[in-house]
């Protein structure tokens, strides 16, 4: 995964986590955007469980519009002289189309590995089904 998308997975849900005030913000947009409906909470990443991007990048795509046009306001709202670099950064990969479409194009492949990895996890999982589930992915 380029390394930007990597940073577009990872911070989005990092830019809420440490701001109760962005969060309520990002909140009141989701519902005035959704007739009152709260988003989903976006999936925290981990560097040993990869897994977890599948979920992340499912929930961002889901609220697409939503955190493009949060990450747009936040950026209108700077002033010259702020020092939001990551708020800055996270608008521009937004508004880049490329990502969205990136984005689109793993999601599919990290359903599949979930899935494939989750019949290897089966407690009393069948070699014969789970080869076989392998050679159709």
């Amino acid at each position: 995964m380029p390394a930007d998308l990597e940073f577009l997975v990872r911070e989005t849900r990092n830019w809420f986590a440490r701001s109760p005030l962005k969060r309520l913000q990002y909140k009141h947009l989701f519902a005035a955007v959704n007739d009152g409906d709260m988003p989903a909470n976006l999936v925290q990443l981990s560097t040993t469980r990869w897994l977890a991007w599948g979920r992340a990048i499912d929930v961002i795509l889901s609220q697409w519009l939503e955190l493009k046009t949060h990450f747009g306001l936040q950026a209108a709202s700077l002033k010259p002289g702020d020092k939001c670099t990551v708020g800055r950064k996270l608008n521009e990969l937004f508004h880049a189309e490329e990502n969205y479409l990136y984005l689109c194009f793993l999601k599919p492949i990290t359903k599949d590995l979930n899935a494939l990895n989750m019949k290897f996890q089966e407690n009393e999982a069948e070699v014969h089904t789970a080869i076989i589930s392998l050679q159709n992915t």
